[in-house]
């Protein structure tokens, strides 16, 4: 209700800078034809937890200064999840509910995500992308969006506090 007030602050702004980028990115059409994720409500949420736990991952070296525009980006994608839902119909009584089980949803992603990156092989990582993004059964490529995460990692490293905190993030190609 009130996200007009908070996208003027500069944490919001740089927050929904940073997750358009996310969302173009996510929206690449080489993950979904080259990479077999399903174009589906699922699949999309799948690869825009992806594209944000590599965002938060980036944020959260700037330790106390980018704590502001993590919670910001968090903000920004709840409000996303909330328009969605209510652009594709979902009545008003059941999006509250809805935008907090994609929250939850998330934060779990985002916990089983950083663990698996600490794995020393992409077995783990592989599984949860199988899980969370790849329809079961489907025959897309895991382990191929897992080699792109951890490319994309340093990738988002190297570039600035400053890029970021004007609101531009740039992801490598899926390729």
């Amino acid at each position: 209700m009130l996200s007009w007030l908070r996208s003027q602050s500069a944490p919001g702004k740089t927050a929904a800078g940073l997750y358009g980028s996310i969302v173009t990115h996510a929206r690449e059409t080489s993950f979904y034809l080259a990479g077999g994720v399903p174009d589906t409500m699922e699949g999309r949420f799948g690869l825009i937890g992806v594209h944000m736990f590599l965002a938060l991952e980036r944020i959260r070296l700037e330790g106390d200064r980018g704590q502001e525009v993590a919670r910001a980006l968090l903000e920004a994608f709840m409000t996303d999840m909330d328009d969605n839902m209510r652009e594709i119909g979902i009545g008003d009584t059941v999006v509250p509910r809805r935008v907090k089980k994609a929250a939850a949803a998330l934060q779990e992603h985002l916990a089983a995500y950083r663990g698996a990156v600490a794995a020393p092989d992409d077995r783990a990582l592989t599984d949860l992308l199988a899980r969370y993004v790849y329809v079961a059964g489907d025959s897309g490529q895991p382990a191929r969006l897992a080699a792109f995460m951890r490319r994309a990692a340093p990738h988002l490293n190297a570039q600035t506090w400053e890029a970021l905190t004007a609101g531009t993030l740039s992801f490598p190609p899926f390729a």
